[in-house]
């Protein structure tokens, strides 16, 4: 007997993980910290709108060596397109 999967079936089994990998993306700030030395980071608001401009501030670090931001910013990973 061979069996015959249809594509929605297998699409329907793998959209859960594909949904999974894309919630991975987000880090904690200690995570971001760190991961800034390393790679471009920039200081985005905490609340965004859809209308807002592309209001960034200065990066900044700690003695440490750990980036953030000024109050009211939260760190970003750059992405490259």
């Amino acid at each position: 007997m061979i069996l015959t999967t249809s594509p929605r079936l297998v699409l329907a089994a793998c959209a859960p993980l594909l949904l999974a990998a894309c919630a991975q993306t987000t880090q904690s700030p200690e995570t971001l910290a760190l991961a800034c030395q390393t790679r471009e980071c920039i200081c985005v608001p905490e609340t965004q709108s859809i209308f807002a401009s592309d209001d960034t501030a200065p990066l900044q670090w700690k003695q440490n060596g750990d980036a953030y931001c000024p109050e009211g910013y939260v760190l970003e990973l750059v992405r490259k397109e």
